[in-house]
C-alpha cells in the first residue's frame, strides 16, 4: 500500500478527483445562441447515458515478459532433455546439441485492443464511466543452442532459434470523467481517473527449432500444476479529447496510463501499462440525436 501511495500516478488521480469535486457542476448545457433568453433552471439533474466501441493499442510493460523466457519449473532445458523431443530436434539439426543460452530481456509487441464502454452523465461536465477492453499480447525473442559438430568454424556452432509466449488480458475499468466544455468549439478535452481490474491468462509458450515446434508449457495437460492466470488490481488516469462530428456521432481520442499488478506467475510488482485509443460514441445513432 505504501508503494501505491508513493507513486506519482496515484497522487495525480487523488488530486484530480479532489479538484473535480470542488468544481461546480452544471445541470444544463450552454446555449450556442447568445441572444436567446436563458431557460428556467430545473429542480433536478437530467441523466444521460452514452455507450460505444473502443479501438486502440495496448502497450504492455516488459516486466512480466520474461515469464516466457524458458526458465523455471517448465523450462526449455527440461523439454529438450526428453528423449522423444531430443531425437526429433537432433534429426532436424543433424548433430547432437545442448542448450547454450536463454533471453534475459524479453518484451511484448504492441497489441490491438478492442472493447466497449458506457457512461452515465449527471451533468454536461461530469459522468461515471465503465469500460471493458481485450488485448492478446505476444512476447518473443531468441534462444541459442550449441551444435556439437565434428568440424566447425569458430562461431558456427552457436545457432539462434525462436521462443515466444502469448497471453490474453481482459481489462475492466470504473472511473470518474470530467469534461472541459468549449461552447464555441466542437473539441472538448477530458480527464478520467479510476480503478482497474485486469484478468490475465497465458495461452501458449513455445520454441521453434527448424521444423520442430515444442510447447514449454501446456495448460491442458492433466499434470500441469503451474498457475498461468490471475486477476490484478490497480488505478489509472486518462487524458483525451472529445470531437463532436455531428448530432448523431462523436469520437473520443485519448491516452491512458494504468498502474496495476499483472497476476502472472510469481509477479508481485505494480507496473505501468499504456494504451492509446479511439472511442466511437454510438448513443446518438440509436436515438437520432446527441
Amino acid at each position: 500500500m505504501k508503494a501505491i501511495i508513493s507513486n506519482p500516478l496515484f497522487v495525480i488521480i487523488l488530486l484530480t478527483c479532489w479538484w473535480a469535486a470542488a468544481t461546480p457542476l452544471y445541470a444544463q448545457e450552454v446555449s450556442p445562441v447568445l441572444d436567446q433568453e436563458p431557460e428556467e433552471p430545473t429542480s433536478g439533474r437530467t441523466l444521460r447515458f452514452d455507450y460505444g466501441m473502443t479501438m486502440g493499442f495496448y502497450i504492455a510493460n516488459a516486466g512480466t515478459a520474461n515469464y516466457y523466457n524458458g526458465t523455471g519449473d517448465n523450462s526449455v532445458e527440461s523439454i529438450l532433455s526428453m528423449n522423444y523431443n531430443y531425437n526429433r530436434v537432433r534429426q532436424d539439426i543433424g548433430y547432437d546439441f545442448q542448450l547454450h543460452g536463454l533471453p534475459l530481456q524479453m518484451s511484448y509487441k504492441p497489441a490491438v485492443m478492442l472493447g466497449f464502454f458506457g457512461s452515465l452523465a449527471f451533468s454536461p461536465k461530469a459522468s461515471l464511466m465503465a469500460e471493458f477492453n481485450y488485448a492478446k499480447l505476444k512476447a518473443e525473442d531468441k534462444f541459442t543452442l550449441e551444435i556439437e559438430r565434428v568440424v566447425f568454424i569458430e562461431g558456427d556452432n552457436i545457432e539462434l532459434y525462436d521462443i515466444w509466449g502469448t497471453e490474453e488480458r481482459l481489462d475492466l475499468r470504473f472511473s470518474f470523467q470530467y469534461t472541459f466544455l468549449s461552447p464555441s468549439s466542437y473539441l472538448h478535452p477530458f480527464l478520467e481517473t479510476g480503478l482497474s481490474i485486469t484478468d490475465t491468462k497465458m495461452k501458449e509458450n513455445r520454441i521453434r527449432i527448424h521444423s520442430q515446434t515444442l510447447s514449454i508449457r501446456n495448460p491442458t495437460n492433466t499434470y500441469y500444476q503451474i498457475r498461468d492466470y490471475g486477476i490484478g488490481f490497480g488505478g489509472f488516469a486518462t487524458l483525451g479529447l472529445k470531437m463532436e462530428v455531428n448530432e448523431q456521432f462523436a469520437l473520443w481520442a485519448g491516452y491512458s496510463a494504468n498502474y496495476s499488478r499483472i497476476n502472472l506467475g510469481e509477479n508481485e510488482q505494480f507496473l505501468l501499462q499504456h494504451t492509446v485509443f479511439l472511442r466511437f460514441s454510438l448513443a446518438g445513432l440509436a436515438s437520432g440525436t446527441r
